[in-house]
């Protein structure tokens, strides 16, 4: 008890934050990169060098894990708290018998504030709360247990200096084996996109009529995600084929009670690109971000490699509209066909900052 007076142990508890020191906690704020060495080299070349790094044929687009440590006793059992928020006003809890924990799915360019709480003999007692940084430029790649090629496709800056936001749209491969109802996403990574990233709608952009999706009725992610099936053609320019079919994909994303989206096709790299790449057109992210959005596919197990040429074509396509900018050339491109204003409006709303 004199010892546990010394260190000034206060009981508290998650988002309970009072600032109160534990003088056996180590300090750690550090700033980390969650791409890995592979991913960063290709992110910091010449984008259209994509082949030198991956070619889309073996699973290498998971992020890094984020190690927290702190100077305890490893044998008790600790809550640790995390949170954007100083405050923690909102915060998550994880469970760990150990002084360290792996975190995964951090927002890049994001500070994170945590702390420890764990069982005394007066009661809970707490850390002094740290921070750290995830100073990393896009794209948040995603570890979802189960599926290649994960990210969010907020996180990017814009032509006018705003930020896109994240946690909002993700993109990914398939949940369940085409053509079957068998999942290929794991309980855990079923846990994290519902748990974690919160998704509220699965789209799924594969086709029906040859069974593609599985004749899925309902998300593989639960009953509590909606599932909408918007069926896309692919092979070709995707943006001439699907020119009658991107304005229902694009109705997914007008309305507001939809998001979080997931979107995804087979491999969440054709079909699902050219959406992404339009939405992020329309927000006004750059050119060179754009290839590098699509070809960052090529990091995960997609059976084949994609090339810029690509992206080449849509940039030739909506280009082709008036507009003094990227954005309003798209915006044109995607009235043009159908797409309705107030879709555009909403896509704009949930996604800047």
């Amino acid at each position: 008890l004199i010892l546990l007076m010394i260190f000034g142990i206060t009981v508290t508890s998650c988002g309970e934050n009072d600032n109160t020191e534990d003088n056996q906690t180590v300090v750690i704020e550090e700033k980390y990169e969650i791409h890995t060495e592979l991913q960063s080299k290709y992110l910091a070349g010449d984008y259209k060098l994509i082949n030198l790094y991956a070619k889309g044929k073996e699973e290498f687009s998971k992020p890094l894990p984020i190690t927290i440590k702190w100077n305890l006793d490893s044998n008790k059992e600790y809550n640790f708290c995390l949170s954007e928020n100083e405050d923690f006003s909102v915060y998550r809890e994880l469970k760990t018998d150990k002084n360290e924990i792996n975190l995964i799915n951090l927002k890049i360019n994001t500070v994170y504030y945590w702390y420890v709480t764990y069982q005394v003999e007066s009661g809970v007692a707490k850390t002094e709360t740290k921070h750290f940084e995830i100073k990393t430029n896009g794209p948040r790649n995603l570890d979802i247990d189960g599926v290649t090629n994960v990210r969010d496709i907020g996180g990017y800056q814009t032509s006018d200096g705003k930020v896109t936001k994240q946690g909002v749209i993700f993109r990914s491969a398939r949940f369940n084996e085409n053509e079957t109802t068998d999942l290929l996403i794991t309980e855990a990574g079923i846990k994290e996109m519902v748990e974690v990233l919160k998704i509220k709608t699965e789209l799924d952009v594969r086709q029906t009529a040859d069974n593609e999706n599985g004749g899925l009725v309902s998300s593989p992610l639960g009953d509590a995600v909606n599932y909408v099936s918007v069926p896309m053609v692919s092979g070709g320019n995707l943006l001439l084929l699907n020119s009658e079919i991107i304005k229902d994909v694009f109705a997914v994303f007008g309305n507001e009670s939809n998001y979080p989206i997931v979107i995804h096709c087979s491999i969440g790299t054709d079909r699902t690109g050219a959406i992404c790449f339009l939405i992020n057109a329309l927000l006004g992210v750059s050119e060179e971000t754009l290839y590098r959005d699509y070809l960052f596919s090529n990091f995960g197990n997609i059976s084949r490699g994609r090339m810029p040429s690509t992206i080449d074509d849509y940039l030739d396509k909506v280009n082709s509209y008036e507009g003094d900018t990227l954005s309003e050339r798209t915006e044109n491109y995607l009235l043009s066909i159908g797409v309705k204003d107030t879709d555009i409006a909403t896509i704009k709303k949930v996604m800047i900052d």
